[in-house]
């Protein structure tokens, strides 16, 4: 699996790669090999979707010499078996991507840029921030959807909504990245993050800086 890697800081990565979904099983060998848990992967009636579950794992495993497995906590967010490092994934289409953090939470999102984001717009999004970009490029919607959603997993909360709770204030360009300045908001309090943004080929990589 070809694969690049961007670190953030000393402490931080993430990386993304293509995937493959004609190394089925290559990747279940590999699967046999770790003895790594497939409780999950034979819930998959899928077979795609077990490929991308895989290669996520694959992935891992290339990227961490000490990588156990994925394990899960309560509310969804997974986590890495038997370390205190911090993990998030996220696949979309045919690229998956994960975002490791030594010591603070992290979040990574990445997202296929589709024109079907234009008519779901007002959905997730407020008026101040629409007012932030071109309410009809596809990739600048794509860009809002995948930093809402990197801010989702920071919190793991599903009674937290995209539109009300997870705000985007500032969005800015420098050269090929984006940064946004964004909060998040609940139980009367704010919590403030800045996300990069790049784009991979047709698709948005959000991830948080903060960590």
């Amino acid at each position: 699996m070809d694969y690049k890697k961007l670190s953030i800081s000393e402490n931080h990565f993430v990386a993304y790669a293509d995937i493959n979904y004609k190394q089925e099983e290559k990747l279940f060998a590999f699967f046999e090999e770790k003895k790594l848990d497939q409780t999950r992967l034979r819930q998959f009636g899928n077979p795609k979707r077990k490929v991308e579950w895989m290669s996520v794992r694959y992935l891992l495993h290339l990227l961490l010499p000490d990588f156990e497995d994925i394990q899960y906590e309560a509310n969804g967010k997974p986590s890495l078996k038997n370390s205190t490092q911090q993990l998030s994934i996220s696949h979309s289409q045919e690229k998956i991507a994960v975002s490791v953090s030594k010591n603070q939470p992290t979040a990574v999102d990445i997202q296929r840029i589709s024109p079907k984001i234009i008519r779901i717009k007002n959905k997730f999004l407020n008026h101040s921030e629409l007012e932030l970009i071109n309410q009809v490029d596809e990739k600048e919607l794509t860009i809002l959807w995948s930093i809402k959603e990197a801010l989702f997993k920071i919190e793991g909360n599903q009674d937290l909504f995209l539109k009300p709770n997870f705000l985007i204030e500032k969005l800015n360009q420098k050269e090929n990245l984006w940064l946004a300045d964004a909060k998040i908001v609940h139980d009367n309090q704010i919590e403030d993050y800045q996300l990069g943004i790049e784009m991979v080929d047709n698709y948005v990589l959000a991830y948080l800086l903060n960590s």
